[in-house]
């Protein structure tokens, strides 16, 4: 069964980070939710649009954690009532209160808190964190237009359902259009998983494999002169991982051959 660290390397750097630039950071998910919003698509049937707003919201808490993944999602909300065109349709200030969307956006808050709480269970968080925005966003429905509960799902869940299990059907019937970069683009990786598409794995090894032929020293030289330009002043602890980065880098030509020769 797979498992997953507790936090994520991003949630760990963050979390190790200053608050200065941790603010920053979520500053810059704002922006990017406000960009995102302005992508937007719609549809006859519905006062919803589509954006790509959920997309970042799911990010934002994957990789700043649930702190600082739901205080950008604040600084979004109240970024955009001071008077900001952030959201969708350049709308700004207190008329946002107004809008059919509001349940969703203040569903983007609690989802990527949730999301970035059950980051060791991405899947699992993801679909919690989207069960969320749907929730809320149908509470702000029958708030705003005044509707019933199922009214509401039918123009604020079903559409966008829908849409997504046709983008999985179409992803099931032709995989190749998600399956066509192979996973593993490092050869000598230890952890490198198998191949998701073996054809092409197979020309971008041949390719790789003709260039390590060819330009061997040409490569070398290139290492060895830029391991020269350590830093000698740099702690020892960092020292130790430029080193082993390097002769990781010298011995790749060595570890090439010996595959070479086992196919």
């Amino acid at each position: 069964m797979e498992t997953f660290p507790s936090k994520n390397i991003s949630i760990a750097w963050v979390e190790k980070g200053s608050l200065t630039r941790n603010l920053f950071l979520s500053f810059g998910f704002a922006i990017l939710t406000a960009l995102s919003a302005q992508i937007r698509f719609e549809l006859p049937f519905t006062p919803v649009p589509i954006t790509a707003q959920t997309f970042v919201v799911i990010l934002s808490g994957l990789l700043l954690g649930s702190r600082f993944g739901s205080f950008s999602m604040i600084l979004y909300l109240f970024t955009g009532l001071a008077g900001f065109p952030f959201f969708s349709g350049s709308v700004a200030g207190l008329a946002i209160l107004r809008s059919p969307t509001i349940g969703y956006i203040i569903g983007f808050f609690i989802a990527a808190q949730i999301i970035g709480n059950m980051s060791q269970k991405p899947i699992l968080g993801i679909g919690t964190g989207t069960l969320v925005i749907y929730t809320c966003g149908v509470l702000g429905l029958m708030i705003t237009l005044n509707i019933s509960m199922v009214e509401a799902i039918g123009i604020g869940v079903v559409p966008f359902i829908i849409l997504q299990l046709i983008g999985l059907g179409i992803v099931g019937f032709y995989p190749s259009l998600v399956n066509y970069l192979p996973a593993r683009t490092y050869l000598t990786s230890n952890v490198a998983p198998p191949p998701m598409n073996p054809k092409l794995q197979y020309c971008l090894q041949e390719y790789k494999f003709a260039i390590y032929n060819t330009e061997e020293q040409r490569i070398t030289s290139a290492i060895k002169n830029m391991q020269k330009l350590t830093p000698a002043n740099l702690p020892m602890d960092k020292l130790d991982i430029f080193e082993e980065h390097f002769d990781n880098a010298l011995g790749t030509f060595a570890i090439v051959k010996k595959l070479q020769k086992t196919e």
